[in-house]
């Protein structure tokens, strides 16, 4: 028993001592995950999946010595892995984004600049035009074609 919460209550599905937990805890732990992700929102998200967590998984808790350092070490490995897990969603954030909104002349203006790139782009000699290409597919995240990488960066920078 940590403190005055019964973990063998849990552990048989008593509900009452989880909302106890629940409220104790709750702070403490939203507040630490908060310092690590540095938002309120996610946070308070993933706080609430560590306590769904528990109770989903309740019959481990009778392997677990500490409830407190089991929470505290789930919110951090959660935290971790929202972190990691951000840095690799605003890695293959493009680039460049269309400054034109979805209004009717902005669509066409857009278009049209596109049409003008594609342009420039048709009339680069082959070479310059396949590194072009390739560098955008890799900017953009489209298309990325690694049988084409066999240029060397001098190669690149003479073009």
């Amino acid at each position: 028993m940590e403190g005055d919460i019964d973990i063998t209550g849990i552990l048989s599905g008593d509900a009452e001592e989880f909302r106890t937990l629940f409220y104790r805890w709750y702070p403490k732990i939203r507040g630490f995950i908060n310092c690590l992700v540095k938002s309120d929102a996610v946070s308070g998200d993933l706080t609430q999946d560590i306590f769904l967590r528990i109770w989903k998984d309740r019959d481990m808790l009778g392997n677990i010595a500490s409830i407190e350092s089991y929470m505290y070490r789930m919110a951090r490995n959660m935290s971790l892995n929202w972190l990691k897990h951000r840095k690799v969603e605003t890695g293959y954030a493009p680039v460049w984004e269309s400054p034109y909104d979805d209004a009717p002349d902005s669509i066409v203006a857009e278009k049209e600049m596109r049409l003008l790139v594609d342009l420039v782009v048709s009339g680069m000699p082959e070479q310059r035009r396949r590194i072009f290409e390739w560098t955008m597919s890799d900017v953009t995240g489209h298309i990325c074609r690694s049988g084409e990488r066999s240029l060397s960066g001098k190669k690149m920078k003479a073009l």
